[in-house]
């Protein structure tokens, strides 16, 4: 049991620069601040709280950011049905599913020496391929979320594909994932402030500023996995 807690703590809190660790409290504290000035959702305050944990994780390339992504989506699954969100629904069931495929993945990939994630990135023909697919996509699934009365039916659509992308790359363990969580995180801090959730607007807020972050991150280990492997 002590050698499992140990195991755990070092998931979590090991290889954590001091810049670092002030970065992610900061992230958090962010979340918390919100929910005290806008006590609106007890269960979004709960899906910020672990979905900003989850994606921390994700930019360390911890695998741990897994479980926390399981709670995040469950919820994020319930608040997008009552806000009529079809395609905020949609991806967060996409996300919870994917959680499992994740998880082997990365388990499968990791580097031995730290423990944490190999990164790559797109070629050339795989991100034209990438945007092409999205806005074809993206038209198609407005159209018809229009046709079912959807709220905000092209902007739905719009983070539907992004998010389905993104998630995919993050499985894959692309580099590139943080650039459309960048542009996802952009509409659906817009998307959940014309619905009043500010827990959410928080929530995404955290998101836009660790996609940068992450981006930055990966970057880096993109290049020193080269060096490993040349």
């Amino acid at each position: 049991m002590k050698n499992k807690l140990t195991a755990i703590k070092n998931e979590l809190f090991g290889g954590w620069s001091r810049g670092e660790a002030i970065y992610g409290w900061a992230l958090i504290a962010i979340q918390i601040l919100f929910y005290m000035i806008y006590p609106d959702s007890l269960w979004g305050f709960i899906a910020g709280m672990s979905g900003t944990i989850c994606v921390l994780l994700v930019a360390k390339g911890k695998i741990s950011n897994y479980f926390f992504g399981f709670i995040q989506t469950a919820i994020m699954m319930v608040l997008g049905f009552q806000a009529g969100l079809i395609g905020e629904t949609g991806e967060n069931i996409f996300y919870f599913v994917s959680q499992f495929w994740g998880i082997k993945v990365w388990k499968d990939n990791l580097d031995e020496e730290t423990n944490i994630v190999l990164t790559r990135k797109l070629n050339l023909p795989q991100l034209f391929l990438t945007v092409g697919g999205i806005s074809l996509v993206t038209f198609i699934l407005g159209s018809i979320f229009n046709n079912m009365n959807g709220t905000q039916p092209f902007i739905d659509s719009f983070t539907l594909v992004l998010a389905l992308v993104a998630q995919l790359l993050m499985v894959l363990r692309y580099r590139e994932q943080w650039v459309l969580w960048i542009c996802l995180n952009i509409v659906s801090i817009y998307q959940w402030l014309t619905l009043g959730n500010m827990s959410l607007v928080a929530l995404y807020i955290a998101f836009l500023i660790n996609s940068i972050y992450g981006f930055v991150v990966w970057s880096k280990q993109v290049k020193e996995n080269k060096l490993k492997t040349a």
